[in-house]
């Protein structure tokens, strides 16, 4: 095969050419180096405007691409100025930023301030935090709380890409729930802007709001609480379509303000503390720091009892509190840190008062609180940031019962739960009334340790009743012993000991139980809800009454290995028991098919089992105490209540009674303890003639006498004689 080329030109001319154009593209590219990498379009000008003397290339001449210009001289692509079409139903997405750390510690041991903003209406709700970690915490408050108000269901969260929103955990419970995670773009946060102005917003109005009070920084986080009410039921540039406050977006009435009251403004509160003399003043005067969404009442600081209080009946006057003096006495400035070192388990707002901000919290109880100087006595709870009420409060709403939040439950939508100490005391938070009732269920203390029981003289009677309890285990299938699998959470278990006694103090039996070291499950993966109720010491007591005044019998129910009738919806495994490890397969686990003593959810799910058998049977809970149940029908009258695994039955009809005994036993196993003597650490007698019935605790008193080496003491008779004076 032959090839023939022809050429028009000789070959010395086209060479010359690729040489000539080479060499000129070269010297455009050139000039462009040594100008500095100057634009194509300057370097141009300067050539064709003679501006300078000794450049020389062709006008038409363009550069490439310079890798040097895209490295050095880069950068972010605009934003369009279109606005985003804004979501069409409620809680399509909901847009999330931290703001803090704050400079200065708020009243309720707050650092940080998290919203949460929905797209469609902009309603904005907050929680004030004490570190990053409680985020996730705060998220799934507001799902619940949002999610049951408005009976939909948040679909999308948008977020930046703060730790605080990442995580193996958070990210496994937004796809398990459903919920579309949208993050931003490192650096970017115009693209979470609907969030980041919010918190702009509410820091800007919350410092006006502190400048015209006079009220020292402690009090940023009342502020914002303030700022977030007052934003709710404001005009927004997100809505302005549609002339509707985000209140009335997301309620569909409009709010009232006639109950708006300035800031930091003097106030007088009613008081109705039953232990004040007739000569005493009537009112106290407070300062005006806010509103209390859930009980459309106003927030007040007590400052001589150096207190937030809350009150329906306030009489307001045009007069601002001089406090220059409560920074010195009570709120010691905490200086600007580099670093703020915090506990990793606690609750509530984000951003430095100029630009930051802090919630309430709640400490892990295996932490050591540590105790801020003496001088500073104010400590707070953790509570869910402002949300309104779709019933909007009236004239007629805020005058009324006065209030101080120390033993109040806690309530979404107020900032904080305040209470004082004396200087030096350590903050514990107690409630006297609730300590006493607790007291009175006793507790045993004879617990020994598996090494003490076995090294005993009771090691027969021990290992006894750890094979007994062992073997109901097998036979209720509570676990199959399984390959160690990798990458699952494997938590452990242990031995616990107990005697248990009569009435007169003898011993009943020693028992045995085999629990799961529940503290080392994992949030969300192992367990979800925890939460299960038990009978409140006053309902046995009125109940007791009512049983005394009715001529109803009463009989005890005790559940055999209750928890192990719980049913686990989560996959757990858990090592082997201590002395039963099987020697075939040292290294297996158990996987858990029952709800075992320990687990966190183990109380609840053995609650819901019983709740579910018991309405079954046609007893009903009450609305006061949902461990009470009632039956009431043409045969009698039955009344059941739930401690844990014992079960109080009280009745009319003692058929009823066996009724429900037989019905149980279908369904768990159960000891029938025949009529009540001793449960709950209390001794019970009772005379169905003479309609009495007697509870004592004599066999605990002489525990507690016992201990404390009293058993001699001098005895006094109760009640006291009112001729003593007390101090």
């Amino acid at each position: 095969m032959k090839f023939s080329f022809f050429c028009s030109k000789p070959v010395s001319c086209l060479v010359t050419a690729i040489v000539e154009s080479v060499s000129i593209v070269k010297e455009i590219e050139q000039w462009h180096q040594k100008f500095g990498h100057l634009n194509e379009k300057d370097l141009k000008k300067l050539q064709a405007q003679n501006m300078v003397y000794g450049m020389n290339f062709k006008p038409n001449d363009t550069l490439t691409d310079c890798k040097v210009c895209i490295q050095g001289k880069q950068t972010a692509t605009p934003f369009s100025k279109e606005p985003k079409s804004r979501s069409s139903q409620l809680l399509s997405v909901i847009h999330s930023d931290l703001c803090g750390p704050m400079r200065v510690e708020s009243i309720g041991r707050s650092f940080y301030f998290a919203t949460f903003i929905d797209d469609c209406s902009r309603f904005v709700h907050v929680y004030f935090l004490r570190s990053k970690d409680e985020v996730k915490s705060a998220f799934l408050e507001f799902k619940a709380y949002i999610e049951n108000k408005l009976n939909c269901k948040i679909k999308t969260l948008r977020t930046d890409q703060g730790l605080e929103y990442v995580g193996p955990n958070f990210d496994h419970y937004l796809i398990k729930n459903g919920i579309k995670r949208e993050r931003t773009c490192a650096y970017t946060p115009q693209m979470n802007g609907i969030a980041e102005r919010e918190n702009r917003t509410l820091v800007s109005m919350a410092r006006c709001l502190l400048l015209q009070s006079g009220l020292p920084m402690k009090f940023w986080a009342e502020a914002i609480n303030c700022a977030v009410y007052i934003r709710n039921r404001c005009p927004t540039r997100g809505l302005q379509d549609e002339n509707q406050t985000p209140f009335q977006k997301l309620f569909g009435k409009k709010p009232t303000v006639k109950h708006f009251q300035t800031f930091g403004q003097k106030a007088y509160a009613l008081n109705k503390q039953p232990q004040k003399g007739k000569f005493d003043a009537r009112s106290t005067e407070c300062i005006f720091i806010g509103y209390s969404d859930e009980n459309r009442v106003y927030r007040l600081f007590d400052s001589q009892a150096n207190k937030v209080i809350t009150s329906r009946d306030v009489k307001f006057i045009n007069e601002f509190e001089n406090t220059s003096n409560y920074e010195e006495l009570f709120f010691p400035e905490i200086e600007p840190k580099e670093k703020v070192h915090l506990p990793q388990k606690d609750k509530i707002l984000s951003s430095d008062i100029m630009d930051s901000e802090s919630k309430g919290t709640i400490q892990s109880e295996t932490q050591k609180e540590t105790h801020p100087p003496a001088n500073d006595q104010i400590t707070d709870y953790p509570y869910i940031g402002v949300g309104s009420s779709p019933k909007e409060s009236k004239d007629s709403d805020i005058n009324g019962d006065y209030t101080i939040n120390v033993d109040a439950p806690r309530a979404r939508g107020r900032p904080t739960k305040i209470f004082t100490g004396k200087p030096g005391r350590p903050r514990k938070q107690y409630n006297i009334k609730e300590k006493i009732e607790e007291a009175q269920i006793a507790l045993e203390d004879d617990i020994p340790s598996l090494k003490e029981a076995l090294n005993g003289p009771n090691s027969e009677e021990w290992l006894e009743a750890m094979q007994t309890e062992y073997n109901a285990l097998l036979k209720n299938q509570a676990w199959k012993l399984v390959k160690r699998p990798k990458g699952k959470n494997i938590i452990g278990s242990k031995w616990v000991l107990r005697t248990k006694y009569n009435a007169d103090g003898s011993i009943a039996l020693r028992k045995a139980r085999l629990v799961a070291k529940g503290f080392a499950q994992i949030p969300d993966v192992d367990y979800q809800e925890t939460f299960a109720p038990v009978a409140r010491p006053g309902s046995i007591r009125t109940v007791m009454a009512y049983c005394a005044e009715n001529n109803l019998e009463l009989f005890q129910l005790d559940f055999i290995m209750a928890y192990v009738n719980g049913d686990l919806d989560e996959e757990i495994f858990m090592e082997q028991a201590d002395h039963f490890i099987d020697h075939k397969h040292p290294d297996y686990v158990y996987k858990l098919q029952r709800s075992l003593y320990g687990l966190k959810q183990a109380g609840r799910q053995w609650f819901c089992k019983l709740d579910e058998k018991l309405k079954s049977f046609g007893l009903n809970p009450l609305y006061s105490d949902k461990c009470v149940y009632k039956l009431k029908n043409s045969k009698g009258e039955l009344i059941v209540i739930i401690y844990v695994d014992d079960l109080i039955c009280c009745t009319s009809n003692v058929n009823l009674y066996l009724e429900l005994k037989n019905f149980l036993s279908n369904e768990f196993a159960i000891k029938d303890l025949g009529k009540i003597s001793f449960c709950l650490g209390i001794e019970f007698s009772q005379n169905v003639k003479n309609g009495q019935i007697t509870m004592s605790q004599s066999k605990y008193i002489e525990n507690v006498l016992e201990k404390f080496n009293m058993q001699d003491a001098k005895t006094v008779k109760t009640p006291l004689d009112p001729s003593v004076k007390i101090n």
